[in-house]
């Protein structure tokens, strides 16, 4: 039975680094990545699952103050979950938060999640003061 992966490309389209790489994985064997991307630059990230399904949290800090949250989880039968946003700096990338963020409603300025499975690719985008962040999930 072969494992589930995920790639994924961040752009920080900052000046400046986000840094301080948190994350929450369940069933997930490996990941790869820096913990930092450097202002305007992209990085590649990968991670690797086991055979079943694959979820993944994770955070960037952008500021003092806020962080760059995304959540994917990918099932057997080829259906995506996928959430992205902005959470406060002083909160981990774990457990706790996913639930909290999986209860709040659809929000543009703090976090966006669809709250079914979907079999088609999703994009969703997010803004909170002068920051954009916008996220592509496809599967397959």
């Amino acid at each position: 039975m072969s494992k589930f992966s995920c790639t994924w490309k961040l752009s920080n389209c900052l000046d400046t680094a986000i840094t301080d790489f948190q994350e929450e994985g369940y069933n997930f064997l490996s990941i790869s990545g820096p913990s930092r991307v450097a202002g305007n630059f992209s990085e590649v990230f990968f991670s690797r699952g086991c055979p079943y399904d694959f979820s993944m949290l994770w955070s960037f800090a952008i500021s003092e103050v806020l962080r760059l949250t995304m959540y994917c989880r990918i099932f057997c039968d080829n259906y995506i979950y996928f959430g992205i946003g902005f959470t406060p700096a002083d909160v981990p990338a774990n457990h706790t938060l996913l639930c909290t963020l999986g209860q709040m409603p659809p929000a543009t300025d703090v976090w966006m999640m669809l709250k079914n499975r979907s079999d088609i690719p999703l994009e969703l985008f997010v803004t909170h003061g002068n920051f954009l962040v916008r996220g592509h999930m496809t599967n397959g």
